[in-house]
């Protein structure tokens, strides 16, 4: 076969932002929750500058994606101060 082509059997899409349903291999489970699921780690990777979840090997990172919980993103530094200034400039009616 062409090995340009997706094999069958073959995760598609990019470990970083994959959905446990898809790094667990259930392709009836993976549905517009998964996009939802990829938004939010992309969303996270933003506000902490760092991946959701990290693997030193793709095996590794596909196991931590099926079985650890991400660290929530606001005990980042970042990710508080931003949280910080949104709350702050959201305030209705606030001083001069």
């Amino acid at each position: 076969g062409d090995h340009r082509l997706t094999q069958t059997g073959t995760r598609v899409g990019t470990l970083r932002y994959m959905s446990p349903e898809q790094a667990l291999g259930r392709p009836g489970a993976v549905d517009q929750r998964t996009d939802i699921y990829a938004l939010g780690a992309t969303l996270y990777e933003l506000l902490t500058l760092r991946p959701i979840l990290e693997g030193s090997n793709p095996q590794e990172l596909l196991q931590r994606i099926s079985l650890a919980e991400p660290v929530p993103p606001r005990r980042s530094p970042l990710a508080s101060t931003l949280c910080a200034i949104t709350d702050r400039l959201s305030v209705p009616n606030r001083p001069a």
